[in-house]
């Protein structure tokens, strides 16, 4: 029997990232995958096949957009998901498979392909096609990440109506749309579908969305969906889908309308059917994530899990954070702090970003500051690019003119609020973005714009 020092089950972006760090460390680790390619949901279902599409989707609408520099016009047709969205999707996944194969084929580690399942607190087996190994270790990292909840009152036909981890195996996208659900990958999806030129409707049980982000920030972005023609139906709790002929039918009290596709985004659960976990007394919270401790500790000593499946933030961002962390944690090494200022990004069209408290939790904080915004419109590089939407927002303590928080929505600001993640985590203040040198003509100059019009309020 095989024994190793830490057993790492799942290869999404919490497990691979704690699988190289435990190798860094010279441990003895293997690596358990059950799908026949690595990269978990977020390289197979999630993060990148949607940002690829979402890249595709909006080639496609900036001609739209900028006809007036192009002088032509494109218009969506059905065939366009198969022979060019989609190819162009499995490209990138593709690409990007073989760059992680090539990396862990630098490591002589094992990786052992397969269903695992907890035998007790130091064996797992592990059933794959051709065989069965049973694996000894003394610590164990669970990274199984999550999968679609779907409710069973939907007739899910993975065809027309669809969930969010299968919309990538359809043949055919018809409008109009119809998408279920309030979170970020519904909105991701609706924004995505709408600037293709198709009829999106959007279904939510509550009565706001984003309620989280910066508050001018979710109004800009309300008002960029309602002039993309997003309906939404708000409070929206009480609907039945039917399958169709055609598509399928949702009904709702105010009616029935028929829908060419219907996608499910109505949220994620851990993905832990199979490893036996209530059989070794390792407990979930009450959403039916495994419950950790600030060390990513489970309720079994030597039992540790990190990312989505251990809940919020539930981002591929933060969860390879967490891989890395939670191994540090259980080996005892400091190493190099790792900096976790979180940043996250909404791939709507245009980007929403933001690090830092918004102004509406700084005002429950009673924190005295003072904020300033630069919009795209007054910026030339935006209106080279013809990128004028959107605006970037720096937020300062008045006392100290430390930066406290940036929230953006607007072209490329998923890349830009990077500086401002380093600027909080290192105490910057007003006075390096109104003095330091930004190229020109270039988005980062959107900072020391913001910078300007928060200090004419000192």
């Amino acid at each position: 029997m095989d024994s190793f020092e830490l057993i790492i089950i799942g290869s999404g972006p919490a497990g691979q990232n704690a699988f190289f760090e435990a190798l860094s460390l010279k441990k003895k680790v293997a690596l358990i995958e059950r799908e026949n390619w690595l990269g978990g949901v977020s390289l197979n279902t999630g993060t990148i096949p949607s940002k690829a599409l979402r890249e595709a989707i909006y080639s496609f609408y900036e001609i739209n957009q900028k006809k007036s520099l192009f002088r032509q016009q494109g218009k969506y047709h059905p065939v366009f998901w198969s022979t060019y969205l989609l190819p162009r999707v499995a490209d990138v996944v593709g690409a990007e498979k073989k760059v992680l194969e090539k990396k862990l084929s630098g490591f002589n580690a094992p990786l052992f392909w397969g269903e695992a399942a907890f035998l007790d607190q130091k064996h797992i087996v592990v059933q794959g096609s051709r065989q069965e190994v049973v694996l000894q270790a003394e610590k164990f990292l669970i990274a199984t990440g999550t999968k679609a909840a779907v409710p069973e009152s939907i007739p899910f036909n993975q065809s027309t109506i669809v969930d969010a981890d299968h919309l990538f195996r359809i043949e055919q996208c018809r409008p109009p749309l119809a998408i279920i659900g309030s979170g970020i990958v519904a909105l991701e999806y609706a924004s995505m579908f709408a600037c293709l030129g198709l009829e999106v409707e959007l279904f939510v049980k509550t009565d706001s969305l984003l309620p989280y982000i910066d508050s001018q920030i979710r109004s800009y972005f309300l008002e960029i969906l309602a002039r993309q023609r997003v309906q939404i139906h708000y409070r929206c709790a009480d609907w039945q889908v039917t399958e169709k002929p055609s598509g399928a039918q949702i009904t709702t009290p105010d009616g029935n309308k028929e829908f060419g596709l219907v996608v499910y985004a109505g949220g994620r659960q851990a993905d832990i059917d199979a490893l036996r976990l209530q059989e070794i007394g390792v407990q979930l919270n009450e959403k039916g994530f495994i419950s950790i401790d600030k060390n990513y500790q489970t309720s079994v000593e030597n039992i540790y899990a990190a990312g989505d499946v251990a809940g919020a933030p539930a981002t591929a961002s933060a969860a390879r954070i967490h891989g890395r962390r939670a191994v540090r944690a259980i080996f005892g090494s400091s190493g190099a702090e790792i900096h976790y200022l979180p940043v996250f990004a909404i791939y709507t069209i245009p980007e929403i970003a933001f690090t830092g408290p918004c102004t509406e939790e700084l005002k429950k904080q009673n924190l005295d500051f003072v904020e300033g915004s630069a919009y795209y419109e007054n910026l030339s590089r935006a209106a080279i690019e013809g990128e004028t939407q959107g605006f970037l927002k720096l937020v300062f303590a008045r006392d100290s003119k430390k930066l406290l928080s940036a929230q953006a929505i607007g072209a490329r600001c998923s890349e830009l609020v990077h500086l401002a993640q380093m600027a909080i985590s290192y105490n910057v203040g007003i006075d390096y973005f109104l003095n330091g040198f930004f190229n020109f003509p270039t988005y980062s100059e959107l900072f020391s714009l913001a910078a300007f019009a928060a200090a004419q309020k000192f």
